[in-house]
């Protein structure tokens, strides 16, 4: 079975979108405003992830690593293992999903997405040795 996802049906179809990973809800909102500019780091990197028409040139990432194991429950986010913007935090606090510019966002660096979407960008950034 494929595990595809049509990014394009889902922001013609849907208003509103709700990104998950490892079965939790990490960032939630109106369809554009989470594809166009996402606040999580691991929607950050699904989006880096798909080509888009207007950007030909962009390179495409694949977010390394493996999802975590559900049935073995760990403290901090369940992303911390994979996220490049990783800090001591995320390892040891859950952070709660969260109000944020009209969407919900479950990541400590949140208020930072900006500068997050930046650094995704940069080559490199998501070419790291992670802990499978």
């Amino acid at each position: 079975m494929s595990r595809r996802h049509d990014i394009g049906v889902v922001e013609k179809l849907c208003e509103r979108i709700a990104i998950l990973y490892a079965g939790r809800i990490v960032e939630a909102g109106a369809t554009a405003d989470v594809l166009s500019a996402p606040c999580h780091p691991y929607a950050i990197g699904r989006r880096r992830s798909f080509p888009d028409i207007r950007e030909p040139e962009r390179t495409l990432v694949s977010i390394p690593g493996y999802p975590p194991r559900l049935a073995a429950a760990q403290p901090g986010c369940s992303f911390a293992e994979r996220c490049p913007f990783t800090q001591p935090v995320c390892r040891s606090v859950t952070p709660p999903l969260a109000a944020l510019a009209g969407r919900l966002v479950a990541c400590h660096f949140a208020e930072q997405a900006e500068e997050l979407r930046n650094a995704a960008k940069r080559p490199g950034t998501w070419d790291r040795s992670y802990a499978a």
